[in-house]
C-alpha cells in the first residue's frame, strides 16, 4: 500500500477542509493517509511517504510561523 503525508496549516478552516478532502480522495484509491499540521510533524521522515502534500495559508509573500519548524 502507498502512502502520503498531508500537512497543512489553517487559519480559517478553509485549508483544513481542502486537506481532509484530499485525505479521502487518497484513500479511496488506497493510500495510507498521515495528515499533519507542522507542528505535528517536525520529526517525520518525509522521505519515507509515495507522496507528501504540503497545504498553507500565506500573508504578504510569507508563510505562518507555524512552518519554521517544519
Amino acid at each position: 500500500m502507498k502512502s502520503a503525508l498531508i500537512v497543512y496549516y489553517s487559519s480559517t478552516g478553509n485549508t483544513e477542509k481542502v486537506a481532509f478532502a484530499i485525505k479521502e480522495g487518497l484513500e479511496h484509491t488506497r493510500f495510507k493517509v498521515d495528515l499533519k499540521k507542522p507542528q505535528e510533524a517536525t520529526e517525520i521522515d518525509i522521505f519515507s511517504y509515495d507522496l507528501v502534500c504540503v497545504g498553507s495559508l500565506q500573508f504578504s509573500g510569507n508563510l505562518p510561523n507555524q512552518w519554521l519548524t517544519f
